[in-house]
């Protein structure tokens, strides 16, 4: 017996195996495991690291398959895949799948009735070879040229660190498919897993029965330069949303005075990047989220910022962020599109400034990357049935990339969550959208899909100034 360590971090779970090989198909050798107390069979392939090298390096890509909850699970099948399969491709960029295994198992629990779920870590993620290094501690410092310089020599000598992009994570996934014989999947994508379904509709549509985007992020559309915009309109939806709540306005009745004046009182000390990256983060999660206007309060009234980055998400991203992947991908896709005097431009006069954008940029110069395919920052163009849902106040994938992305898909739709963030995970009613999800998944269209659960959806309460006790 032997146990495969999926590294589970915040959701505490881990695949067991408990028997020998159940199947082979193609080489690939099944053995049983548990996600939870959910069914499960785990395997693995080797993969070339480099295509154009046929005796060069070869990764190992683990994956676990949950079963269908209407397919027994005591017994082995024939069919490692039975019926239909969900593909989860992970955000970050850089984040392992296998984290919140248990986590999509849930999400996908009435979908999985007859349709099995297949968690891969991409490359350089989790156990596919994880390119981890302490660059950022958990976004708790900014990327500087240095520490990426550092980060390259440790990884280099065991990785070719231009070939972890995202077209190389959808080259993988279609090997992988080829070699369970499986000829169309559902995609479910979140935040970056998204740009990497969109990269297979573009090249594989006839591989694709359903696209499931949460958080939309196309390649016509480059973060580094986008994010201080896209931060201030989130921090006024924040504003009017505490307008809204009697509690939280007679709480912060200057909220936006108080976001409007931080940036002229603290913006010139060396830590504001930091800092705005860190209440950027805190906006991507309903609870975190609750508690911004309560620490902008806090920092107005002191004078002072935080030591380091605000909120439990720090941890969490040191856990499960591959820094190396993250680089490989923001370095090859974003950094290498723009530059400094770009980032400076597009952040002149908000509330971020060009701090994190310009830290990545700068620092990326010392990171190996190759040329981008022609067609990387073209619209992808695909008749694949696509769900697109996206926050109403998502502080780094706003609606407008939702609708961008939607407008060359032509089955497509976008669904705006009221008052959401980048996360839905906190608010009230977000059963909502599991529900959701089974049914496109059902129908396989978006022809005629009931989604007004979600008007009914709803953030967290605000929470009180420091100090007050309640």
């Amino acid at each position: 017996m032997r146990r495969l360590e999926l590294g589970l971090g915040q959701v505490a779970l881990a695949a067991l195996l408990l028997s020998t090989p159940t199947s082979a198909d193609d080489g690939v050798e099944w053995q049983r495991c548990r996600v939870g107390s959910l069914g499960a069979r785990c395997s693995s392939i080797e993969l070339l690291e480099r295509r154009d090298r046929p005796e060069g390096r070869t990764i190992e890509l683990p994956f676990v398959l949950v079963d269908p909850t209407e397919v027994p699970t005591e017994e082995p099948t024939e069919d490692p895949l039975p019926g239909e399969a969900v593909v989860v491709l992970e955000g970050g960029p850089g984040a392992s799948v296998s984290q919140f295994a248990l986590l999509h198992a849930q999400t996908f629990a009435g979908a999985r009735r007859h349709r099995a779920l297949l968690l891969v870590d991409q490359r350089g993620t989790g156990r596919s070879g994880s390119l981890d290094c302490d660059l950022m501690k958990g976004f708790r410092r900014l990327a500087t040229p240095e520490s990426v310089a550092a980060c390259r020599e440790a990884l280099a000598p065991d990785a070719d660190l231009a070939y972890y992009t995202t077209d190389d994570v959808v080259l993988d996934l279609v090997e992988l498919l080829d070699r369970l014989g499986v000829e169309r999947v559902d995609l479910f994508g979140s935040s970056y897993g998204t740009r990497t379904a969109l990269r297979f509709a573009a090249r594989h549509p006839d591989r694709i029965r359903t696209m499931i985007l949460m958080a939309p992020y196309p390649t016509t559309h480059n973060v580094l330069v986008e994010a201080a915009p896209v931060l201030d309109d989130a921090l006024a939806a924040l504003v009017e949303s505490c307008a809204a709540e009697a509690e939280c306005f007679r709480s912060y009745p200057r909220l936006d005075e108080t976001i409007a004046e931080l940036p002229h009182r603290l913006g010139d000390r060396p830590d504001w990047g930091l800092f705005t990256a860190g209440v950027r983060m805190m906006l991507f999660f309903p609870l975190q989220a609750a508690r911004v206007p309560q620490l902008l309060d806090m920092v107005a009234r002191s004078g002072r910022l935080p030591p380091s980055q605000p909120g439990p998400q720090a941890e969490l991203l040191a856990d499960w962020v591959s820094e190396g992947a993250f680089l490989s991908i923001l370095c090859s896709e974003d950094a290498a599109r723009t530059d400094v005097a770009a980032v400076r431009e597009a952040a002149r006069g908000t509330f971020m400034g060009a701090g994190w954008g310009e830290s990545l940029v700068a620092s990326c110069a010392e990171w190996p990357r190759r040329e981008l395919p022609e067609d990387f920052s073209e619209p992808v163009r695909s008749d694949v049935p696509a769900l697109l849902l996206v926050g109403e106040n998502d502080p780094a994938m706003p609606p407008a990339w939702a609708h961008d992305a939607a407008a060359t898909l032509p089955n497509a739709r976008v669904v705006e969550i009221p008052h959401g963030q980048h996360s839905f995970i906190g608010m009230r009613g977000a059963g909502c959208l599991v529900g959701l999800i089974e049914r496109f998944l059902d129908a396989g269209s978006v022809e005629g899909l009931d989604t007004s659960c979600t008007a009914r959806m709803r953030p967290p309460p605000f929470a009180p100034p420091a100090g007050t006790g309640e």
